[in-house]
């Protein structure tokens, strides 16, 4: 997948996530990007943080993650 593909599939699979768990968006507590990133290899979507980065394609997931929670200020 490129890293545009992987971006968008990483947003929306943030909103089917917080589905699943009852988060609301923006939510009232710190979302965990690792429990996130968990539940994307339990989904079988792990391959989307497996693109070329000139950061660490982890970091990039994790900062769509953060806009998407509006968790801006934590990096």
């Amino acid at each position: 997948m490129t890293k545009k593909e992987c971006q968008t599939a990483i947003r929306s699979y943030c909103h089917e996530w917080a589905q699943e768990r009852g988060i609301p968006i923006p939510p009232v507590e710190q979302p965990s990007f690792p429990d996130f990133k968990a539940w994307l290899g339990e989904k079988g979507y792990s391959q989307c943080l497996n693109f070329r980065s000139i950061r660490d394609p982890e970091d990039d997931a994790e900062m769509w993650f953060d806009d998407e929670f509006k968790q801006n200020w934590r990096n």
